[in-house]
């Protein structure tokens, strides 16, 4: 399923700066250095307890349970959830759609991205400048992509559990995207409750 981003985020192309990923002299990207900072800092983490985020006056959190994942975005982003056909996304975008960012996911087995689900999300079939990443713990891959009514993109794409996540936005807003995936977490389950799958 191609997945087409609201009419006004076309616009978001032109508004920010561009900036461009940068590596580590030990080869990890900022993305993984950040996420491993926050997961080191935080005992409660290694122990299995779900960490608080901090949600400062201009954050807001977004929680969504059926997904099983939390995140911090800034306040003035309005939220739209769609459902379809076992598929679901969350837009995050501003009045004037000038900052968003899109989060696609949808039921997904299997161990790796296949060839024929790139193809299906990615008609264009660009991805530039592959990283790995890890997303709370969790190994992803960051790369620049296009899609036609969007024009160049920042995608962020990663397994959990039963479901492939795939975050988009427009590749000028790839610094305020990366600010925003360091605060994703994976909800945790409360001890003694049993996940049947």
């Amino acid at each position: 399923m191609v997945k087409i981003f609201i009419g006004l985020l076309i616009a978001a192309a032109v508004a920010a700066g561009f900036f461009m990923l940068t590596r580590s002299s030990d080869g990890t990207s900022r993305w993984d250095q950040e996420s491993e900072r926050k997961i080191e800092s935080n005992p409660a983490y290694k122990e299995g307890v779900e960490p608080e985020l901090e949600v400062s006056g201009g954050s807001m959190l977004y929680r969504n349970a059926k997904y099983n994942f939390k995140l911090v975005h800034p306040a003035e982003l309005q939220v739209t959830e769609t459902e379809n056909n076992g598929t679901f996304t969350v837009v995050f975008a501003n009045s004037d759609a000038t900052e968003a960012f899109q989060i696609f996911i949808t039921p997904y087995a299997g161990w790796f991205v296949s060839e024929e689900r790139i193809a299906m999300d990615i008609p264009s079939g660009k991805i530039e400048n592959p990283v790995d990443v890890l997303i709370d713990g969790v190994k992803g891959t960051i790369f620049f992509s296009e899609h036609a009514a969007v024009g160049e993109t920042r995608e962020v794409w990663f397994l959990h559990g039963d479901y492939l996540y795939e975050v988009t936005a427009p590749k000028l807003l790839d610094e305020w995207l990366s600010h925003i995936m360091t605060t994703w977490r994976f909800l945790r389950a409360p001890e003694n409750t049993v996940i049947w799958r």
